[in-house]
């Protein structure tokens, strides 16, 4: 199988990128969450409820691949828990799609620290705020990415 380089360790994998995903995650569903209650319509919360279920399986997507991955580096990892993180590990080579999970984990938590930092305006809960407009966009765009990988691996054409 063919490996994609990632340039990132398996420490920094295991106390960065998946703690960054768990913080990024319970923000978003919390942000979500909250629309959903103040929705006024059935539409609005259909619609919510939709993004809620995509962004939830575009980080099933994500987790799955990264266990995959950790479960292939399982003594490398192991080594690491055991030295608390002093141990840096090796630099993940990475197939296709956890190479992929990666970038996505990655991508997820700086568009919600872009939020934080106030790149990106900060969410105001009514019905025309522009974070309704950043999640429903960013919600959208990893539903299509989503849908996009699950198309290519039912079509049996490599990715």
């Amino acid at each position: 199988m063919h490996r994609h380089e990632t340039s990132i360790t398996l420490n920094d994998l295991i106390y960065a990128v998946i703690p960054n995903l768990n913080s990024a995650e319970k923000l978003v569903f919390s942000t979500l969450d909250s629309l959903i209650e103040e929705a006024t319509t059935p539409l609005d919360i259909l619609k919510r409820t939709e993004q809620r279920q995509a962004f939830g399986l575009e980080v099933h997507r994500i987790r799955i691949n990264l266990e995959h991955l950790l479960n292939s580096y399982r003594p490398e990892v192991d080594a690491i828990l055991r030295s608390e993180g002093e141990h840096q590990g090796p630099v993940v080579e990475a197939d296709h799609h956890e190479a992929d999970a990666i970038r996505s984990a990655i991508d997820i938590y700086q568009h919600v620290c872009a939020f934080q930092r106030g790149e990106r305006p900060h969410p105001h809960l009514n019905a025309k705020s522009s974070w309704q407009t950043f999640i429903a966009q960013t919600v959208t765009a990893w539903h299509q990415h989503c849908l996009y990988n699950v198309a290519i691996g039912l079509s049996g054409l490599p990715v």
